[in-house]
């Protein structure tokens, strides 16, 4: 079995000030809830004002993902809704409170080097083709796979029931990433869903990202070790 943490934001007030959304409670929600129907522990669940950034920062950047009442480092399992956007080498995830700041920056990021395996970023542009690996390599720290989308991911009633949907697939032992692309897709929305995994070489990182499950026992694999990334898509 295993830990699961939940963030969402719909609300993001000044001095955050994005656009509102309407549905990342549910997606993030659904993930958490299908997982423990599961027979998985739903550790957290933060929203709006009490999702924070310093949840996902390294508390080498002065951030506190190994919270255990909150850190996205301190579970198994991540999941992240909210906006998000893409740079030439980072990524960055949008919250609604400045606790202490209104974007998580993946380069403040160390993802793994306490706990976390996979995470879930359900926003626009979080593995962002050709090169999602040029944004993400800093953050693997024992971290085994990323999943969420290139371009956008849509906020809309349609497409709510896809982290239920994917977590009821995830948490029965469902290879991980034919489950988000699975799930994740979306012709009518134009949602292309990603998944990356990290490997010591090309072939054990296409291993991992093709046949991963969360009973797999893939052991974690320090950034230094890294020699490859592995992705898919669909669109």
């Amino acid at each position: 079995m295993v830990s699961v943490g939940t963030e969402w934001i719909n609300k993001f007030p000044a001095p955050c000030n994005q656009k509102q959304l309407s549905h990342c409670d549910e997606t993030s929600q659904g993930f958490g809830s299908a997982m423990r129907s599961r027979g998985h522990t739903w550790k957290f669940d933060w929203g709006n004002s009490n999702a924070w950034e310093t949840d996902w920062r390294d508390s080498a950047f002065g951030g506190a993902d190994n919270n255990t009442q909150g850190g996205a480092d301190s579970v198994d399992f991540a999941y992240l809704s909210s906006h998000g956007g893409a740079g030439s080498n980072n990524f960055v995830a949008a919250f609604g409170i400045q606790h202490d700041k209104c974007l998580w920056n993946n380069r403040e990021g160390r993802l793994g080097n306490w706990n976390l395996e996979w995470v879930v970023m359900d926003t626009c542009e979080s593995l962002q083709l050709p090169s999602p690996q040029n944004r993400w390599h800093h953050c693997f720290h024992g971290l085994h796979m990323v999943l969420g989308f290139t371009g956008g991911a849509s906020d809309s009633w349609w497409t709510d029931d896809r982290g239920w949907d994917f977590g009821r697939r995830a948490g029965a032992g469902a290879k991980l990433s034919d489950a988000w692309l699975d799930e994740a897709y979306s012709w009518w929305c134009d949602d292309d869903p990603v998944a990356m995994a990290c490997g010591r070489n090309k072939e054990d990182a296409k291993n991992r990202l093709y046949n991963e499950r969360i009973t797999s026992y893939f052991n974690d694999i320090p950034n230094s070790e890294i020699r490859w990334y592995w992705w898919r898509w669909r669109s």
